[in-house]
């Protein structure tokens, strides 16, 4: 298979090299025709796998990488090192590794995760190499295309993986934990979208075009700014900030060989979050303060609306919201405590803030809770089309 692979390798710089040779040919053209030429469709029928997806809700696959790289990602899609790395792609574009050597040695695939990023090594290396980071969005439809390996933990550490439905459900793998009535899936409260162990990783043995690259998510306004300077503003909507991928995954203590947290991996804001408490757990994994917040939480994830629960605001005032659509640009806040002075005159600044930089708010109560259905899709509706009113 390997040597296959490698005269594939040699027969398409070939390809390429003639076109680039061509008049009038640009370098963007000669790219997007390499990365066609990289992307291998595979044989096997993925249908159960898809299907598998679906039914878990699973929305994204999730690729960790400097945010130096994010511009040509969005821009030409996600290549595999191997080609990268040589002629006339190292020419082309211009990349920056994480490491001098892949462990794993599969420098022909794209290692990619399942809903959340493989945070142990995320954190260890964003903590041994500093500079900016990005997790990039791929829609894992990409998984009926090509030919990808699943593997129930890291690849590194020698196991082998299966290109099947049944491999894909072993990165789904539940057991007894002893002494307790739950397995561990129920144990750590996993919503179904995510693998078991969270090194858990699939190896797509192929180029992934820009087609499939939804987003990227960057940890600072100001990273956002650095990849929209190298790509331009075409891109400027598929950039967003959070630091949601950028901490452990809520069962890190579990994985964890040493039982001793640091403070910044679990609490990475020092914000007035970590002093309240977030007991609910919603279906994609967020954890928020309220039963109402949860139901919000819950329904926006059903109805497949891209969110991020309490966003701080890129402004000067240091203001979270409770719920952000990074698509539509519209801010959700669920407002409780009718009765509380305190919490009243908060809110009434808080919308101020809102009216002064002109952001789009839509206002929750819990009369809009109880007909949450029927109210949010009017409420969305009449933001994104203002001229049409809620009776």
């Amino acid at each position: 298979m390997k040597k296959n692979w490698n005269n594939f390798r040699q027969t398409l710089e070939r390809v390429v090299y003639d076109g680039t040779a061509r008049p009038g040919r640009g370098s963007d053209e000669s790219v997007y025709l390499f990365v066609e030429k990289l992307f291998r469709r595979t044989k096997e029928n993925h249908a159960e796998i898809i299907e598998e997806i679906s039914n878990r809700n699973i929305q994204w696959l999730v690729h960790f990488t400097f945010a130096f790289n994010v511009s040509a990602i969005l821009k030409y899609g996600l290549i595999p090192r191997d080609f990268l790395e040589k002629k006339p792609l190292r020419n082309m574009i211009q990349s920056v590794f994480p490491d001098d050597n892949r462990y794993d040695n599969l420098m022909s695939s794209n290692c990619i995760s399942i809903s959340f990023p493989n945070y142990k090594l995320f954190y260890s290396k964003r903590k041994e190499l500093g500079k900016n980071w990005s997790v990039v969005l791929i829609d894992p439809k990409i998984l009926s295309y090509c030919p990808c390996l699943f593997f129930r933990e890291n690849v590194a550490k020698g196991i082998s993986g299966r290109s099947t439905k049944q491999g894909f459900q072993e990165m789904f793998y539940d057991k007894r934990i002893n002494n307790t009535p739950e397995n561990l899936r129920e144990y750590l409260r996993l919503p179904e979208c995510f693998a078991t162990n969270p090194q858990a990783e699939i190896l797509v043995n192929s180029a992934i075009p820009h087609k499939f690259i939804k987003a990227a998510y960057v940890e600072k306004w100001s990273v956002k700014k650095l990849i929209e300077a190298r790509c331009g503003k075409k891109f400027k909507e598929k950039i967003w900030v959070s630091d949601k991928y950028f901490q452990g995954r809520h069962d890190h203590h579990y994985w964890q060989k040493d039982p001793k947290t640091t403070k910044k991996e679990k609490e990475p804001n020092g914000d007035f979050r970590k002093k309240y408490e977030a007991p609910f757990r919603a279906t994609d994994g967020h954890y928020v303060r309220s039963k109402a917040e949860l139901i919000i939480d819950n329904w926006l994830y059903q109805n497949k609306i891209l969110h991020e629960y309490e966003k701080l605001l890129p402004i000067e005032e240091k203001v979270f919201s409770d719920f952000y659509l990074s698509e539509s640009d519209i801010y959700i806040e669920y407002w409780g405590y009718a009765n509380n002075k305190k919490y009243f005159d908060r809110k009434e600044k808080k919308i101020k803030i809102y009216k002064k930089y002109k952001y789009k708010l839509i206002e929750l109560t819990d009369i809009d809770i109880n007909t949450l259905d029927d109210r949010l899709p009017l409420k969305l509706q009449e933001m994104k089309n203002p001229s049409q009113k809620i009776l």
